[in-house]
């Protein structure tokens, strides 16, 4: 374990997770061995989080102790954000804007409301599953179909249902899915919080 908190081979364990987890290079689909590259390459990662941790928690030195609490929890929060997923569906009707979404577990259960960086507007619905869509800092609107989906600000709006509400118009009920933005700005943050506590 001690290897772990030299710097050159904490510097190799984070370069190597970091790259492998970028969505860019697309590791979990390799064959056959991909899914198992990303787990070792997060893995490893993390054991040059908790080693330098460990040390100062036994030489009982407080400040890499908080320092090393606090960066173990961004990155377990930021790691548990991102396997819960961000995908569901928004429901509206001709006129009206809304700032938020009603998010989904991947099997389905609810989560409940999540909120979007932006508001999105129904600026009027079709025949064939059309809608017309307008997101707040954009004036022309976007077309969703069934075959075309539109992405704004990091999230995925596809596959529009209409419905009948009894009002002019109907309702239109819109796929929602995350799109991670800036990976390498999130695997610097990552990567940075980790060589602090490295460093020490």
């Amino acid at each position: 374990m001690r290897l772990f908190a030299r710097p050159a081979v904490a510097a190799g364990a984070l370069a190597a997770a970091g790259v492998l987890v970028h969505p860019a290079l697309h590791a979990m689909q390799w064959p056959p061995y991909g899914p198992l590259l990303v787990v070792v390459a997060c893995l490893m990662a993390l054991v040059v989080l908790f080693v330098p941790l460990a040390d100062a928690v036994r030489e009982r030195q407080t400040g890499p102790v908080l320092l090393g609490a606090g960066a173990v929890l961004v990155v377990g929060a930021l790691a548990f954000d991102g396997v819960r997923g961000h995908e569901g569906s928004i429901e509206l009707v001709p006129g009206q804007t809304l700032g938020s979404f009603e998010e989904r577990r991947p099997d389905g259960r609810s989560l409940g409301l999540r909120p979007l960086p932006f508001a999105v507007g129904l600026v009027d619905a079709g025949p064939g599953a059309r809608a017309s869509v307008v997101f707040s800092g954009s004036e022309a609107p976007a077309v969703v179909t069934p075959a075309r989906a539109v992405g704004h600000g990091g999230f995925r709006f596809a596959s529009p249902r209409l419905e009948a509400t009894g009002e002019p118009g109907g309702a239109v009920t819109l796929d929602v899915h995350h799109e991670p933005a800036g990976p390498v700005a999130l695997a610097g943050l990552v990567l940075a919080l980790c060589g602090v506590v490295v460093r020490r």
